[in-house]
């Protein structure tokens, strides 16, 4: 053996003869070393320590054990290919030469050299195998590089947690590793081919991830996408992926890469951000305004809480610029303060003026506290300015407000006392109103017979014209006294309306030759309508009466003449007060003025009393205002009284506006005493006795069949006995049941049965029952019946 390394020996077996020294001697001359086996067991042990190729006779190897030899050729490592130079006596020809065939199937890499040889045949086959082994040679300190690198690869990507895979594009196959696999959620065992890849990716992802793969595909670009995927047991994972085109493979297009389950890193992400959010969350609630210093103290970085409050740029409040922005009486001081906390690394709390970038000044309180490093060194401090201007405006508020204590609990114990007297005059008017609606009504049940009784009277005396005169006399005493409860109802807000779109404008116009008869020739009347007003929802009659008594009253305080003045506009609000209680929709404001004697304020007070009136006795009733003010609240409306002694006097009424066009009017001629068109039968129900034997005798009279009952209890038993009426007439204020309920409850026993309900209030229930005002004439009442009755036809 020589000195040589391995790789450029030559193991020479040729045990017969002296073709080993012969041989041996030639690759000496050219300067190959070589070791002589001499026998198969030697040749073998040679082979194992590894040379450079080996130089054997045919014969040798024939006597050799060919399971050795390919137990060696089989053991090589993957960069091994171990060259024979094969001496034969019949050259390499399969044909002629079966024993070379033989030995070419177990060696592998063989040249046959035909003997005789020239020794210039073998030295240069002798060189070929020596440069092919060390380029074998070559190959494995290369394979040992990559398998050395591989190795660390592996090392770190199990470090990492790094998944491994690659993917054949054309034919979509993807090979992962088993941690890759593991980010999907599958175990080393499982398939995960490409579909199932895609599968497992977040629908709301998919369309992001289809695009990266674009662009890596025709732009070249790095891949590296993160995505949600959903692992088979349904739980959500975050995977980040990178790779990109693997050129290595010529032109096939092959993607490799890495992927790393990256979920913890998100959850800690999102977790971060929301602590953030509520961080800010906290200081939005306190109004406040987050910055950070460095640790010397100076304003460095982003600060845009810092600009959105004060308009500086980056520029302005680096360092020390923020000062720029503090109140100069404040901004030293504040210096100082902040300077000797950063030294005493202590949290810094002030309070000073800063300019906002609108250019007002507001009060701030500040609180910054440092954040440490680990090894006890200040990072940066963090601070926010808290907005206290309203509460500093408040405190000085207060503590004017305590300077002045005395003044305002005397203003407000005056101001208190008007109102326990505003409340006492509200009190005492809606009691004069539930007074004066029991006493309307008691008016009304008296009247009803009366007036009942004197239509009967007059159509039974039609040749007497005394008793004509005095029945006439009779119902216009009854009309006069009807006008006056009407107007106590109008007070206490329970009289019968029926509103209805007006057209306010033509309304008055319709009336001003009434009202110019009606206050003399001393007194102009003027007019002012605004042009296009939208209807008023109110009675046109009540509402017609009301103007009329409005005219009269200023009538009465312009003994020597003067101007009646009427107006009418489109309150929208935004005018002079309204009276409590409106809403702020719009109304129609009706204003009638005079320029009177006016009003002082004790009597603009009590003006809309009932029965209060400063005329002398004969001269008023002293219901005109009530009557108005007690309408208007009725529909929803209001009055105000504007008056002074000597200034005369502005009555304004605020009327709601309807929601539909005025209607056309409608005429009805009067039908008087009219015999009905078919018989039926009345059952008339009213627990005064008076009331109720006038109306039955109206309603005989007529021609009509009637049934009478004091109470309901007792008409409901009637009907219960086999009583079947055609029509029920019943009065609606009863003691133990109200009309309307009686209606109903005997409609379940009388199917078709009409119903007429008497009353002189108005605040019914809904109820689509028709109604009669009391009093009422008989003429009225017997075409209200007789309607009734047709109607079932």
């Amino acid at each position: 053996m020589t000195s040589t390394p391995p790789s450029q020996n030559a193991i020479v077996f040729a045990p017969a003869g002296r073709d080993a020294r012969v041989a041996a001697q030639v690759l000496a001359e050219a300067g190959i070393a070589s070791e002589i086996a001499a026998s198969a067991r030697e040749f073998l042990d040679a082979l194992r320590r590894g040379a450079g190729f080996a130089l054997a006779t045919e014969e040798a190897l024939r006597d050799a054990d060919p399971r050795d030899l390919a137990s060696f050729v089989r053991g090589q490592p993957e960069w091994s290919d171990f060259p024979f130079i094969l001496l034969t006596d019949q050259g390499g020809g399969l044909e002629r030469n079966p024993l070379a065939a033989r030995l070419l199937e177990i060696l592998g890499n063989v040249t046959f050299l035909e003997r005789p040889f020239h020794p210039t045949t073998l030295v240069s086959l002798s060189r070929s195998a020596l440069r092919a082994r060390q380029r074998q040679y070559e190959a494995r300190g290369r394979l040992e590089v990559i398998r050395l690198g591989e190795e660390r690869l592996r090392i770190a990507m199990a470090a990492g947690s790094l998944g491994a895979w690659t993917l054949d594009l054309p034919e979509a196959t993807l090979q992962a590793s088993d941690a890759c696999k593991a980010h999907y959620g599958r175990g080393p065992a499982d398939s995960f081919d490409y579909g199932d890849l895609w599968a497992s990716i977040h629908s709301d992802d998919r369309a992001y991830v289809r695009e990266s793969m674009r662009r890596v595909l025709e732009d070249g670009d790095d891949y590296d996408v993160e995505y949600r995927c959903v692992w088979p047991d349904g739980a959500v994972h975050w995977v980040q992926v990178r790779g990109g085109i693997d050129s290595s493979r010529g032109s096939t297009r092959r993607m490799a890469g890495v992927s790393l389950d990256v979920t913890e890193r998100k959850r800690a992400e999102a977790d971060l951000l929301h602590s953030e959010a509520r961080f800010r969350a906290a200081v939005s609630a306190v109004q406040g305004v987050l910055w950070t210093n460095s640790a010397d103290g100076r304003m460095i970085g982003d600060q845009p809480g810092w600009a959105r409050l004060t308009g500086q740029t980056r520029e302005q409040y680096e360092g020390f610029g923020w000062a720029a922005a503090v109140h100069p009486d404040d901004a030293q001081a504040t210096i100082d303060a902040w300077a000797l906390a950063v030294a005493e690394r202590r949290a810094f709390e002030f309070e000073h003026r800063v300019k906002r970038r609108d250019g007002a000044w507001g009060n701030f309180s500040i609180r910054a506290v440092p954040a440490f490093e680990t090894d006890g060194s200040i990072r940066e401090w963090v601070g926010v300015h808290t907005d206290i201007t309203d509460q500093r405006a408040a405190e000085r508020e207060l503590a004017e407000f305590a300077a002045n204590l005395e003044q305002r609990v005397l203003e407000a114990t005056l101001e208190l006392a008007a109102s326990q007297e505003s409340l006492r005059q509200s009190q005492k008017l809606e009691t004069l109103g539930q007074l004066t609606g029991g006493v309307a009504h008691d008016f009304n049940n008296l009247l009803t017979p009366i007036v009942g009784s004197l239509d009967v009277l007059k159509s039974k005396l039609p040749g007497d014209e005394r008793a004509q005169r005095m029945a006439d006399a009779g119902l216009q005493s009854a009309e006069r006294a009807k006008t006056l409860v009407n107007r106590l109802l109008a007070f206490a807000r329970r009289q019968t309306l029926d509103p209805r779109p007006i057209d306010v404008p033509a309304l008055i116009e319709g009336m001003r030759d009434l009202i110019e008869r009606s206050i003399g020739p001393a007194i102009a009347v003027e007019v002012s309508l605004a042009p296009r007003l939208p209807p008023a929802l109110a009675d046109p009659n009540q509402l017609e009466l009301s103007i009329l008594n409005l005219a009269l009253n200023a009538r009465d305080a312009m003994e020597e003449g003067g101007a009646l003045r009427i107006s009418v506009v489109l309150d929208e609000g935004a005018g002079e007060p309204r009276p409590d209680g409106l809403s702020g929709a719009a109304y129609l404001k009706l204003t009638v003025g005079d320029s009177g004697v006016g009003m002082d304020e004790e009597t603009a007070r009590r003006a809309i009393e009932p029965f209060y009136t400063t005329k002398g006795i004969g001269k008023g009733t002293g219901l005109g205002l009530s009557m108005v003010h007690g309408l208007t609240a009725q529909l929803g409306g209001g009055m105000a009284i504007d008056t002074a002694p000597g200034e005369g006097t502005r009555i304004s009424l605020w009327l709601p506006l309807a929601d539909r066009a005025v209607e056309a009017p409608k005429t009805t001629p009067d039908a008087g005493w009219q015999p009905p068109a078919a018989p039926a039968t009345v059952l008339l129900v009213d627990d005064e006795d008076l009331v109720r034997f006038a109306t039955a005798d109206m309603l005989r009279e007529a021609g009509y069949a009637v049934v009478e009952a004091a109470s309901a209890e007792l008409a409901l038993g009637l009907v219960r006995g086999g009583l079947s009426p055609d029509v029920l007439v019943t009065d609606q204020l009863m003691p133990g049941m109200r009309g309307s309920a009686l209606a109903t409850e005997l409609r379940g026993n009388v199917p078709g049965l009409r119903v007429l309900l008497a009353t002189g209030y108005s605040d019914l229930p809904e109820t689509s029952f028709p109604r009669i005002a009391k009093p009422f004439g008989g003429a009225e009442l017997v075409r209200r019946v007789r309607a009734l009755v047709e109607s079932a036809d």
